[in-house]
């Protein structure tokens, strides 16, 4: 079980160091101390962003989160490379969104 749960450190490092450099001074800066950066500023921290490196976070953390539930409650070994939940979520928000915005014509 510990080897099992030891993966997730090296498994999480690319996420954590893209997160910690990138989204992190945004989140400080921008969304939870409302600094007083003039607009250059901030654009200049959105200017290294890319929504696949997001997605691609979030498809992690989920992931985790659904591989970690599955070791505690169905004792499945830790696969962190099974991405249908979080796929079949994104289809699913697809799906309503497209149908939400159908209706509003």
């Amino acid at each position: 079980m510990r080897a099992d749960l030891e993966v997730l450190r090296d498994a999480l490092a690319p996420h954590y160091a893209k997160l910690k450099v990138i989204y992190q001074p945004i989140r400080h800066k921008v969304f939870a101390h409302k600094s007083m950066q003039d607009d250059r500023a901030i654009a200049a921290l959105f200017e290294k962003t890319l929504i696949a490196d997001v997605l691609e976070i979030l498809r992690f953390l989920h992931t985790l989160f659904w591989a970690i539930w599955e070791m505690a409650w169905n004792a499945k070994r830790l696969d962190l490379k099974d991405f249908r939940y979080f796929d079949g979520e994104i289809k699913r928000v697809i799906h309503e969104t497209e149908e939400f915005v159908t209706e509003l014509r």
